[in-house]
């Protein structure tokens, strides 16, 4: 009994290579590819800067959870100029959050 199993363990081994699917690659790895692409928030003094992420919407709030703006992103690269206090402030744009301070 052993040994059927050994024998079968043996020949799904030796042909299982021979079934797998073979992917095609090539020289830069699929998440460098998708991390260039990815939307990226930058703060300056009062000026916010959205790179990737055209057609989202860009929503600010204060630490209450209130929100105190709104800018829908129009081009692969924008910059937002916002008349914001001094203070903290989260940035949300998709999926991505940002905690950020304007100071």
């Amino acid at each position: 009994m052993k040994k059927k199993y050994v024998t079968l363990l043996f020949l799904l081994a030796l042909f299982l290579p021979a079934v797998m699917p073979v992917y095609a690659s090539s020289d830069v790895p699929v998440w460098s590819q998708i991390d260039e692409l990815a939307p990226s928030i930058t703060v300056r003094g009062n000026q916010i800067t959205v790179q990737y992420a055209e057609g989202q919407v860009l929503e600010i709030y204060n630490l209450a959870g209130l929100k105190v703006g709104s800018y829908k992103v129009e081009s692969s690269e924008q910059s937002i100029s916002t008349s914001l206090p001094k203070g903290c402030y989260i940035l949300k744009l998709g999926k991505l959050v940002r905690k950020i301070s304007i100071g």
